[in-house]
């Protein structure tokens, strides 16, 4: 069984507005000013789009800062109502609080070694006591994974390193795909975990 024939390819006809390469010295002269004034044009044409887009933001940043405000403040009043009423609205283990217009509650974020000495003075701490799976070599610096964890353990009586573990309350209206959240200091955090 033969195959089908194909038809030989047509050349690609050249673009007449493609320029010619230089044959000598003068031409490629030509050339290179031909360049410089192109780029030019594009330069012009790409400051008039960057101005245009500078003064866009500012306009935008200009109009939406009071609806930020008005946003920064619904969602400080809503944590200033929940936080003191937490233990009873997450009452039954709950992690949120379910309403017609949307949902709030409180995540815990991961828990982070802070050192509150230099980090010298911790890692001398690590060998006074023994814990030497607390620092790499080399060169001698902490192993905060392994710290961590070992939060609940071991290392609760190095000097110098303190557990923190912050949390954010957040919002998720209903209809709006975006979830607002607002970051919580650890200490309010710890404040404001429901008594056990």
């Amino acid at each position: 069984m033969r195959g089908k024939k194909t038809a030989p390819a047509t050349p690609k006809a050249a673009n007449p507005h493609t320029p010619k390469p230089p044959t000598n010295l003068g031409e490629a002269n030509n050339v290179i000013a031909g360049i410089a004034e192109t780029q030019r044009a594009l330069d012009a044409i790409n400051g008039r789009l960057n101005t245009r887009v500078t003064r866009l933001q500012e306009a935008a940043m200009t109009a939406s800062q009071p609806l930020q405000t008005r946003l920064d403040e619904l969602i400080a009043g809503l944590l200033r109502f929940a936080t003191p009423r937490r233990a009873q609205l997450l009452a039954g283990g709950e992690k949120s609080v379910a309403l017609p217009s949307g949902t709030f509650g409180w995540r815990l974020g991961s828990p982070a070694v802070r050192i509150t000495t230099s980090e010298e003075a911790v890692i001398a701490a690590c060998r006074a006591l023994g814990l030497q799976e607390f620092i790499r070599i080399p060169p001698a610096e902490l192993d905060k994974q392994a710290i961590l964890k070992e939060r609940d353990g071991k290392a609760k009586v190095i000097t110098g390193v303190e557990f923190a573990q912050g949390e954010t309350f957040f919002i998720k209206p209903v209809g709006l795909e975006t979830q607002l959240t607002k970051k919580i200091a650890p200490e309010t955090a710890q404040e404001a975990a429901p008594a056990a």
